[in-house]
């Protein structure tokens, strides 16, 4: 699939909605307690554009009814660096709370343009 970099930020600029970005950090697991340490979370403010999945690319196992695609920009509402998106991290501001489960990254030559994620509930 050919993406053209102008159109990808169109549909960010033109109808994204701000939304608020939570990128976590897991911490540390100690095997002998058997618990998570030292994870934290940091938000950003994003304009992210949404869009469904097509039936056809249902399949129940990959992408499941109710799955969306979010396109997300490389910087915030202030135009600061955000990090990339992982999966696990979350997104509000859509009337619901999402969560990433697959990060794509579209790139023009050796630099990214945006990051297309699978967003669930």
């Amino acid at each position: 699939m050919t993406f053209r970099a102008i159109d990808l930020k169109y549909l960010i600029d033109d109808h994204g909605k701000a939304c608020t970005f939570v990128a976590k950090s897991l911490g540390t697991y100690d095997p002998t307690t058997g618990s998570l340490s030292g994870g934290s979370s940091t938000s950003y403010t994003v304009n992210i554009y949404f869009s469904n999945y097509n039936l056809e690319d249902m399949d129940g196992d990959k992408v499941i009814m109710g799955d969306r695609k979010a396109l997300f920009p490389l910087v915030d509402t202030s135009g600061d660096a955000i990090p990339e998106p992982e999966v696990g991290d979350e997104v509000s501001g859509q009337g619901d709370k999402v969560s990433i489960v697959s990060v794509q990254k579209i790139m023009s030559g050796t630099s990214p343009v945006c990051y297309i994620c699978q967003v669930r509930e």
